[in-house]
């Protein structure tokens, strides 16, 4: 499925880490479900961006740069940006910087308006 359809192959990966990731949040650490969502979310990020690295150094088959920036833009911007710097990776993209750091000012205004509700 992968190679016929790597967009719905590596989003559906990535809701499965996250999910994953959330169980063992929610259950061993008791958190409240935004913190879950948004940590697991986080979390679930760093394997996209080093199977993405692996592969391009392989010379095989990417996880589709439309996935990178759905995954950012639904709220691991400084995540990504961290797995950035960490694996090294597409860091010649300057896009790839600024976008993500245009989603990070949007995240922070969300959290910041999520909190002041609270």
């Amino acid at each position: 499925m992968w190679k016929r359809r790597p967009r719905t192959f590596f989003a559906l990966a990535f809701i499965v880490l996250a999910g994953g990731a959330a169980f063992v949040l929610r259950r061993y650490l008791g958190w409240d479900w935004p913190a879950v969502a948004l940590a697991a979310l986080n979390l679930a990020v760093f394997p996209l961006w080093g199977f993405d690295k692996l592969q391009a150094i392989r010379q095989c088959r990417r996880v589709p740069e439309a996935v990178l920036h759905l995954v950012a833009f639904a709220g691991t911007a400084l995540s990504s940006l961290i797995a950035m710097r960490l694996f090294r990776h597409k860091t010649r993209k300057r896009h790839f910087f600024w976008m993500y750091l245009a989603f990070l000012a949007l995240q922070a205004l969300a959290l910041g308006w999520y909190l002041r509700g609270r």
